[in-house]
């Protein structure tokens, strides 16, 4: 859980760059962002629960989304954006999806899914940081969700606790001798198990 205490202690740190542009998203963005979320969230009166589907097309908006709901301790899982929609379905089925996020594109074409729009990273910069204190997620609570495939070609869903995580970040830390200087490159697609490496 030291990735939120350092979210949100350490405001500039930078959370993301992107390699095809300058820019950069810092941790208190990240935080601003999740309280907007949260706050969306919430008025649709979604448990903490829920999974939360993530149509992550490697945008800005797509990894705030996804960390933001990592903050927030709200499961959620990453989809192909391009994945077949009968593929979709049984996902949605699955998982018991009620609500997904994608591009502003194609979410008038998943309405069947619940589909909203990313919240607009532009539109909430603007925003103060939050003062706020983010309830922290049980070491035994659902983090996210992986979808794998096998042999057959239906999804089964693999699920990663906060306490795997955990796990895997001091051996990551121990193995790597890493340091806040590090920095990581995420060359997979988000929807493959290491999406919050």
């Amino acid at each position: 859980m030291r990735w939120r205490e350092n979210l949100l202690t350490k405001p500039d740190f930078t959370a993301f760059s992107f390699s095809n542009s300058t820019e950069t998203i810092t941790n208190s963005e990240v935080a601003k962002f999740a309280s907007a979320l949260s706050l969306f969230l919430g008025s649709q009166g979604y448990p903490r629960t829920q999974i939360v589907g993530v149509l992550h097309d490697q945008s800005p908006e797509a990894y705030l989304t996804q960390a933001a709901l990592f903050l927030l301790g709200f499961p959620f899982v990453n989809i192909d954006p391009d994945s077949p929609g009968n593929r979709l379905l049984r996902v949605k089925q699955k998982l018991g999806l009620e609500i997904v996020f994608c591009s502003d594109v194609i979410a008038p074409n998943l309405s069947h899914f619940n589909a909203q729009p990313f919240l607009k990273r532009r539109a909430i910069v603007a925003i103060p940081v939050p003062d706020w204190n983010i309830v922290s997620a049980a070491e035994s609570d659902l983090a996210y969700v992986v979808l794998t495939s096998g042999s057959t070609g239906e999804p089964k869903a693999v699920q990663i606790t906060h306490n795997n995580i955990d796990h895997f970040v001091e051996w990551a830390e121990e193995a790597f001798a890493l340091t806040p200087a590090d920095v990581f490159s995420t060359l997979n697609p988000p929807y493959f198990d290491n999406a919050v490496f």
